[in-house]
């Protein structure tokens, strides 16, 4: 029996890899950001469960990295692309808001403004929530926006489209993930439970040739301390 079992889940991971091909984390330089993206996940079976967006801290809790998110197909009714202006059937944890635009503090090009709408979701890591799915992921605190209790049909995509902003430099790694966590309702009966993790964006190391190149501007830096928002 367990080795069906096992048979039947390599069978499912399989299928799985090539309906959701792995995806490439997005790496970005020092106060670096990825502009506009657009992630998708096709369900291979009928699912329940909670979908989570997180941006966070690693390393340290004193510099901002930020996830925006827009245009979700699935999620509250009338509201998946948040033109409510509010949360309303979202669960926010931590540092999150609704805004018509956005600039980096420290980067004026990275100027972000909807995708469609008016209205998208900001989460800020500093000074966020030091929860279990953030430190899960090796984040120090950060913040969450939850869908609760969703459904998906066999074969049905969602999709979102995302943005990952930082303020931070290496080597304080901060992240963004998109996670799925539920059940699969399986064809002739049974579950299978199901957790999916996408990191999808993160702060870049340096390569070592460079490390060697700016070594020394580092130790100057190193006099400043870490900066605070």
């Amino acid at each position: 029996m367990k080795r069906f079992l096992s048979l039947m889940s390599l069978v499912f991971l399989l299928v799985l890899a090539g309906i959701n091909p792995a995806r490439a984390t997005i790496y970005v330089p020092a106060g670096g950001d990825t502009g506009w993206q657009t992630f998708s996940f096709t369900f291979l079976y009928d699912f329940s469960g909670d979908l989570t967006f997180l941006v966070s801290d690693y390393g340290d809790t004193v510099v901002s990295s930020y996830l925006l998110l827009d245009n979700l197909s699935a999620g509250p009714s009338g509201n998946t692309g948040f033109e409510l202006g509010d949360f309303t059937g979202y669960i926010p944890l931590g540092v999150t808001s609704v805004v018509t635009s956005f600039t980096s503090p420290i980067n004026p090009s990275a100027s972000y403004t909807p995708t469609e709408g008016s209205y998208m979701a900001l989460l800020d890591s500093y000074d966020g929530d030091t929860g279990v799915s953030t430190s899960a992921l090796g984040g120090t605190d950060g913040s969450l926006l939850y869908l609760s209790g969703m459904s998906f049909a066999s074969g049905e995509t969602f999709s979102f489209d995302w943005a990952f902003i930082t303020e931070d430099y290496p080597p304080y790694q901060d992240f963004a993930a998109f996670i799925i966590e539920g059940s699969y309702s399986l064809p002739g009966g049974g579950t299978l439970p199901v957790y999916e993790e996408y990191r999808l964006a993160q702060v870049a190391l340096p390569e070592p040739a460079t490390l060697v190149l700016v070594g020394s501007g580092l130790f100057g830096l190193a006099g400043f301390g870490r900066r605070r928002k």
